[in-house]
Formats: structure tokens, sequence, C-alpha cells
């Protein structure tokens, strides 16, 4: 693939949304109660391009629609209108329920511990979705796990063990961890450090940049401290400082 060809392609992505009435809320509405129908409108008409190996900064004010918008790049959220491609194909399918068609691109949380389910086991939840995608066999699923464990600095005996057991940090390392099982090409990281100790943030950001290097990977950084990690570019036309 031609490395200054963009990997992936944001044209004109707006996304709205519109509060669903039930019934009861209805008849309340009818009896009196003030029931808001307002849609909100969370992106509107947005357009970028992400080069392969590029870290981009996305950077704005609480409640502009950074975290949303990242989450219709990663497939999560369907866009009301536009697209969002990867090597031009589209991240989401059509139809009034559109399915997410790629795991190239994951996202990684800013609350490690909301992002966890609490009851199941590291080693299960980062091999969960290799395994219902079949990027690795029943069999080779330990070594599997203990190879994206070792990779973010954790030890293999981490898979036997439950979130509530690692502080921040490790939890955010095991975010990464589970991401990358899914060999994405490109990580949507929001807010990553965001919840993290200040003296964890650098650590985690060095493991973000380690990655980068070694596994060739595009990232979007969502952010609302304007900060320059190498080889970025940021949305905003304020330059940002040195990192």
């Amino acid at each position: 693939m031609n490395e200054t060809r963009a990997l992936v392609e944001i044209d004109s992505v707006s996304k709205r949304f519109t509060p669903s009435v039930s019934i009861g809320e209805r008849i309340a509405a009818w009896l009196g109660s003030p029931i808001d129908t307002r849609t909100v409108h969370a992106v509107d008409a947005v357009s970028f391009d992400i080069r392969k190996g590029e870290v981009l900064g996305l950077v704005g004010e609480s409640g502009c629609g950074k975290s949303t918008l990242g989450r219709v790049i990663a497939g999560i959220h369907p866009p009301s209108n536009g697209s969002a491609m990867i090597d031009g194909l589209a991240v989401m399918g059509s139809g009034s329920k559109p399915l997410k068609t790629t795991t190239r691109i994951q996202m990684v949380f800013q609350d490690p511990f909301a992002s966890l389910d609490p009851r199941v086991r590291i080693g299960e939840t980062i091999s969960e979705g290799p395994l219902a995608h079949h990027l690795v066999s029943k069999a080779d699923a330990k070594a599997y796990v203990t190879r994206w464990l070792l990779a973010v600095g954790l030890p293999a005996d981490a898979a036997d063990r439950f979130p509530h057991q690692f502080s921040g940090g490790q939890r955010q390392r095991v975010a990464i961890a589970r991401a990358l099982a899914m060999q994405p090409d490109m990580l949507v990281c929001d807010e990553p450090v965001a919840s993290l100790d200040v003296s964890i943030q650098a650590q985690i950001i060095n493991l973000f940049l380690k990655l980068r290097r070694e596994l060739g990977l595009t990232m979007l950084f969502i952010s609302q401290i304007i900060r320059r990690l190498p080889s970025c570019r940021s949305l905003c036309s304020t330059p940002c400082p040195s990192w």
C-alpha cells in the first residue's frame, strides 16, 4: 500500500441523536409533564483523512462531539450523514440497523474500569474477540493472550486475574491489549489517560508511542488538552506546544 495515501477517510460525517419517546412519556406529556424530545446534533459535517502510520490529534472542549466522532470512526455509532472509510471500504454497513464491517479499527476508552467486564477474567476478555473473529484458535488462545499482555508490559499470569485486582494504569494496559489482540491497523484513543494519575499518564503515552513504532499503528488521539505527539497533526488552528 502507498503510505502517502489516506488510510482512513472521514467525509462530511454528521451524527444526530433523537430521543425515543415511550408510550408512558407520551401520556406524561399529554398530562402536562415536560418531555425533552429535542434532537441533539453531536457532530456536524466533519471531514478529514489520516495517513497510514500517522498520529492525529482531535482536540476540543468538553461536549463538542469528539468522542461521538471517534465512535463513528470506530464503527460503534453509524453516521447520520456522510461516511467513514478505511482503505476505501465503509466502516459500517447500510440499512436501518447497520453493523460494523471491519475489525481494522479498534477503540481504547477513557475509563478502563468501566470498559472491562468485572466478572470476566482478563485472559477471557482479551481472547473473546479474536476467537469470535477466528484470528486465533482455542488451542492457541492462551499463548496469544500472553503475547499481548507482554506487549503492554503485563505479566502472563495477569490473564487469570479480574479487573478489580489491577491499578488504573494496569487496567488501561489491559484495555490496550484487548484492542491490539484484534490486530487493528488503527486505534481510536478516547482520552486514554484522562482518568489516570499524573504519574501514570506519561507511562501510558510512552506505551502508545512504543506500540506505534513496533506495530506500525495509525492512531487518533482524542483529548481536551493540547499536546503535540511526534508526527501528529491537530484539527484545531491553535499551534500546539512541543511535547
